[in-house]
């Protein structure tokens, strides 16, 4: 489980994602709270559900965010490994590094939970990469999103082309759009 230094975890957090993982899954998706002007449940998942990686590829698909960030989730040690056999160590992204772990990572799961429970309490820090406004900061998080998508549309040939895919690019385009625009 990945922790933002500014983010706090709920009580009792490690010993929910414990007891699921001893179920024998390889991911848990948990929901946050996102606390800005307002806190706010970020993923706002309908009900509690497992899947195989097909269905949620598909699950993932229809989500209104594609629930790229390591933090609310709860990642197995062996496929992290086998999943840093796939990303060069040294590609030095401060941006888009996330959705690129990420993708590698759910090509290798098998049995997936998700979970409407809140875990994760994530802070919206003014001055972060995300939200940052400096030119050069946002110049480099667009050269690093580029960067990201160019590497999973490469390793996307080692997976299966598929709906999931076509969505993808789509999102990861407009992700991509998106931060070229606020550099404008």
């Amino acid at each position: 489980m990945f922790l933002d230094s500014d983010d706090f975890l709920t009580p009792g957090a490690c010993e929910i994602a414990f007891k699921e993982m001893k179920k024998g899954f390889d991911l848990l998706c948990f929901d946050a709270f996102v606390h800005r002007v307002k806190t706010k449940q970020f993923y706002r998942f309908k009900q509690d559900g497992v899947f195989n990686q097909k269905e949620f590829l598909e699950f993932l698909s229809k989500q209104r965010h594609f629930c790229w960030s390591v933090w609310t989730k709860c990642f197995r040690k062996d496929i992290i490994l086998k999943s840093f056999e796939k990303i060069k160590i040294d590609e030095r992204l401060s941006y888009g590094e996330d959705v690129l772990f990420c993708y590698v990572y759910f090509m290798f799961c098998e049995k997936i939970a998700v979970f409407k429970t809140c875990i994760y309490h994530y802070e919206f820090n003014p001055n972060g990469r995300y939200e940052n406004k400096n030119k050069e900061i946002l110049n480099q998080n667009y050269q690093d999103k580029k960067k990201s998508n160019g590497i999973i549309k490469k390793l996307s040939k080692e997976f299966a082309h598929d709906e999931f895919h076509q969505k993808l690019f789509e999102v990861l385009k407009r992700e991509e759009a998106g931060v070229k625009n606020r550099l404008k």
